[in-house]
């Protein structure tokens, strides 16, 4: 049965504007579309970090660094806020030490000046508290253990730090990290950038089939029926 004309320019029109919306909404989520997945490695890039080891043996260390004032810092931080940047020490790869059981002082200094440094409870993203071989929590105070002190620096500040072990013999193994560290948001930041990009291209071939399959109604149509010669 041969498809009526005001059949396939309906289907053809219908077609056309399903197209249209799926590519105009992937746009609109590509234009305001927040921080990338590359965005998210950048930002698990510690600004610093050091063998427990070496601080062990020397007691002290000390370094320097100019927070980052680029284009895909000013994307992050607009978009996920500043957590500012916080020193922690970690046992391995998924486990941090109680920062205070370590016994060291931060100190951060900017233009000549001694900053403020405060201690925070929140456990880095993907990251589990482990007992200090050497001094156990203490979990009949009911509080929680702090995990770390943070920092705040603005983009373009160079800030000096001064870590210092009070008992540089009595420390474990492992290694500080000096990092911006959002926690569990830090989840968000990864899954969001992901499903973004999967529903932009979703979204683009759906698109690009419908404006395709109005092509092909429109060239049927035009086609007209065959005519058998005698």
């Amino acid at each position: 049965m041969r498809m009526s004309a005001s059949a396939a320019k309906a289907i053809g029109f219908t077609l056309v504007v399903a197209g249209l919306a799926s590519v105009g909404v992937a746009l609109v989520i590509k234009r305001h579309s927040g921080p990338t997945e590359g965005d998210y490695v950048a930002s698990e890039v510690p600004a610093y970090r050091a063998a427990l080891d070496s601080l062990a043996r020397r007691g002290i260390c000390s370094f320097a660094f100019t927070v980052p004032r680029n284009a895909q810092w000013e994307r992050i931080l607009t978009s996920w806020g500043d957590p500012g940047f916080m020193v922690f020490a970690a046992a391995n790869a998924r486990t941090i030490y109680r920062f205070s059981s370590l016994e060291i002082d931060v100190r951060i200094t900017k233009d000549g000046r001694r900053q403020t440094v405060e201690q925070v409870v929140f456990l880095p993203y993907m990251r589990a508290l482990t007992p200090n071989p050497l001094k156990m929590l203490d979990r009949s105070s009911g509080q929680l253990p702090d995990t770390g002190v943070v920092f705040r620096a603005a983009p373009g500040d160079t800030v000096q730090v001064e870590i210092v072990a009070r008992s540089p013999t009595s420390l474990p193994t492992g290694e500080l990290i000096v990092k911006r560290e959002w926690s569990l948001g830090q989840k968000d930041h990864l899954v969001v950038p992901a499903t973004e990009r999967l529903l932009f291209a979703a979204l683009v071939t759906s698109g690009i089939t419908c404006l395709g399959a109005a092509g092909a109604v429109a060239a049927l149509f035009r086609r007209g029926p065959r005519v058998r010669s005698t």
